[in-house]
């Protein structure tokens, strides 16, 4: 997430024991500096709203974050009908939720037949057209 009023951009990583998501500022070389333990664990969503840094759990919990220790708290429960995780946020007041195991991604190609269909369609109009010019 990004703080525009003080230009700082902000992480989280799950520490190394596993037991709390770590809060980390990161410099404009791409240098990152530990602030310290959140105390809760799967952070995917960070986003600063009027000075206030939030983050989302997996779990659905809103949580706010003091940006200088770390350290946060539980604000309240995140529900969304059919959605079990939260992966991403956005300022605004605005959460961007999705859940990318649910999402089928395929490319369709149209057949050979259908495009030539539509060729001869456009061909024939085409036709019409500049017989009917006085």
């Amino acid at each position: 997430s990004f703080d525009s009023v003080n230009n700082q951009f902000f992480a989280t990583s799950l520490s190394v024991d596993g037991s709390s998501d770590i809060l980390f500022s990161i410099a404009n070389d791409g240098t990152a500096s530990e602030i310290g333990s959140i105390g809760f664990s799967d952070i995917f969503g960070l986003f600063f709203e009027n000075g206030t840094l939030f983050g989302y759990t997996a779990d659905g919990q809103q949580i706010t974050i003091d940006p200088t220790t770390g350290a946060g708290t539980f604000s309240q429960n995140v529900a969304f009908a059919g959605i079990n995780r939260i992966y991403g946020a956005a300022g605004f007041s605005s959460i961007n939720v999705f859940e990318p195991m649910s999402f089928v991604l395929s490319t369709t190609v149209p057949e050979p037949m259908s495009v030539l269909s539509l060729l001869a369609v456009g061909a024939f109009g085409a036709g019409v057209l500049s017989k009917h010019k006085p």
